[in-house]
């Protein structure tokens, strides 16, 4: 008489059902029963909860008959099935999608790029899955052959925003509008790597940052030591304004207006521009087969942290050093 754990048990005596033993089994639920328990009885040992949600279930039976048996394993034997079955899973490799390393299909992440493994994430909560192309097709072309796969391995950073912008760029769409830019706009520019539009609006800001100077330098004059408050300060220049002149005044209108209007510009055309600008340089990378695609998106793509703690510091001492001199 063979011994095994994963065997059923009578409803009526609990005893565990052999192969070589007289078996029955319930019409209405399917329980198992010694003949001679059920019998017995004249009817099924779990009759009771025939009709109910506690009724007898054969397949749950031997699902957790089968369970019982593997947690009554010897704790050897346990620990080898979960070293095989650990083994296996880094055996199993997935493709990424995006750098197109392969890697062991148990990771949640690729270990180069950080793009998600839908595979350990199929299942799950659809909300913890976090598209690194927002939505577009990897394989989708967004401009002269480059596809959305190719153009987020050159942004590298904020890969979800940029794509389905690019995507709308390519069908048609003229301008958007990104508040970094319009915040930080020579920063912005030359954290991206777009240097020559970064220098250019560097010098234009600063030369209208320039051109208040006359009046805050008059200002500084008529303004008394002591603290006052803007309403007396608007009474003193318009007390003054003869002494002041038109000129200065019309310089720091012309500097704030300037001012705004290239935030403005530089807010809706930025993202146009670094569309141009990715296209442009991954499909020369892609043409080009004596380089490697690679090391042009390191070199030419992501961000610079460089770029943008010199900008910052540019923008923000320029007009004050340049000032020191005149």
């Amino acid at each position: 008489m063979s011994f095994e754990k994963k065997e059923l048990k009578c409803c009526v005596c609990h005893a565990y059902l052999f192969d070589e033993d007289d078996k029955v089994f319930c019409p209405v639920c399917g329980a198992p029963h010694h003949r001679d328990c059920y019998n017995s009885l004249s009817h099924c040992g779990a009759e009771e909860f025939h009709g109910t949600e506690k009724q007898y279930d054969l397949v749950k039976a031997k699902e957790e008959a089968i369970k019982e048996d593997e947690l009554k394993k010897p704790r050897s034997e346990f620990k080898e099935t979960q070293r095989e079955n650990i083994n296996r899973n880094f055996r199993d490799t997935v493709t990424c999608k995006n750098c197109e390393i392969q890697y062991p299909a148990l990771m949640n992440r690729c270990p180069k790029c950080g793009t998600i493994n839908d595979s350990a994430y199929s299942g799950q909560n659809p909300f913890t899955h976090f598209d690194l192309l927002g939505g577009v097709p990897a394989e989708m072309d967004i401009g002269k052959g480059v596809t959305a796969k190719e153009a987020s391995r050159f942004i590298f950073s904020n890969t979800h925003r940029f794509l389905p912008k690019f995507a709308g760029f390519n069908a048609g769409k003229k301008a958007s509008w990104n508040w970094l830019c319009f915040l930080f706009p020579s920063v912005w520019f030359l954290s991206r790597k777009m240097y020559k539009i970064g220098i250019l609006l560097t010098v234009l800001l600063t030369g209208f940052a320039l051109l208040g100077f006359p009046l805050f330098e008059a200002i500084e004059l008529l303004m008394p030591e002591t603290a006052i408050s803007p309403y007396q300060m608007t009474e003193i220049l318009l007390q003054n304004f003869d002494s002041i002149g038109s000129a200065p005044l019309l310089l720091a209108t012309v500097g704030s207006l300037g001012t705004i209007l290239t935030r403005v510009l530089a807010a809706i055309f930025g993202d146009g521009a670094y569309y141009k600008h990715t296209i442009e340089t991954v499909s020369e990378a892609k043409a080009d087969t004596d380089i490697d695609f690679d090391e042009v998106c390191r070199k030419k793509g992501g961000i610079s942290f460089m770029a943008i703690l010199i900008g910052l510091f540019v923008v923000q001492y320029l007009p004050s050093i340049i000032i020191m001199f005149l």
